[in-house]
């Protein structure tokens, strides 16, 4: 996804790329958002910030990284 840049991916194309299928996939694009927004003591829940955009072309879904998730990764060294 980070390489996909701002065009982005589907989500056909995201599990083509990770081997999984679009059901597991969306299970690990949901999973960080849902234990963000289920932290009890955590004031901003706004765990859709840092996942990925997406936007409606047509019949489907296209996914990108939101720069500061971009960010994040790069000063981390993981990409």
């Amino acid at each position: 996804l980070y390489a996909a840049g701002d065009e982005g991916m589907t989500m056909a194309q995201m599990a083509e790329a990770t081997a999984r299928t679009a059901r597991e996939l969306s299970g690990v694009l949901g999973g960080p958002g849902n234990r963000i927004n289920r932290t009890p003591d955590l004031d901003d829940k706004g765990a859709t910030s840092a996942m990925p955009k997406l936007r409606s072309v047509g019949n489907q879904w296209w996914y990108s990284m939101r720069l500061v998730l971009c960010e994040a990764l790069e000063v981390e060294g993981l990409v």
